[in-house]
């Protein structure tokens, strides 16, 4: 697959037990700041069992799109049936960026899903955005936080970063927003 073939920002939605991990609203805010720049359509992705209710709360959030996948096997996160899961999808609509909360979960789910993808991860960002050349980047600290270092993925697809909590602000939610699930 071409460059050009991958297309949308994804943002994996964590949640246990039925409950988002804040820092999915998080990272659906810095999406939609994305989306400015790239116009492309901002998915949550959510799996679980009994976890569609939580779809709302997703588009209200930021989500233009949320696509839900439930399963028995993915009512607890366990790293393999995850992984599969997200596996398939990302193969199917190609997202050209992945973002991942950089939690317990995210930090174990996204360097499995760099493997099963065969591309690149950037660990722990503190910043996304484009440069001057149109360029997606992830700032992450190096050396103890004395310098940032701006991190590009620039053939392979999709570009996958897990970003740390509390980094960004939620956008207010509005109910009043529209999406497909």
């Amino acid at each position: 697959m071409a460059k050009e073939d991958y297309k949308g920002i994804w943002v994996f939605a964590e949640q246990q037990n039925g409950r988002l991990n804040p820092v999915t609203l998080e990272l659906l805010a810095k999406a939609r700041e994305l989306k400015e720049h790239n116009g492309e359509t901002v998915s949550a992705i959510l799996l679980g069992s009994g976890v569609a209710a939580l779809a709302g709360t997703l588009i209200a959030g930021g989500a233009d799109q949320v696509i839900v996948a439930e399963h028995d096997d993915l009512a607890s996160y366990s790293a393999r049936p995850y992984q599969q899961a997200l596996t398939q999808l990302a193969e199917k609509y190609l997202p050209s960026i992945i973002m991942y909360p950089a939690t317990t979960l995210g930090r174990d789910l996204a360097p499995r899903m760099m493997i099963s993808l065969k591309t690149g991860l950037t660990a722990d960002a503190i910043d996304l955005g484009y440069d001057e050349d149109d360029v997606f980047y992830q700032t992450t600290p190096a050396y103890g936080g004395s310098i940032l270092a701006h991190i590009v993925i620039l053939e392979r697809r999709p570009q996958m970063v897990t970003v740390r909590p509390k980094i960004f602000t939620p956008l207010e939610p509005d109910a009043s927003r529209k999406g497909e699930i």
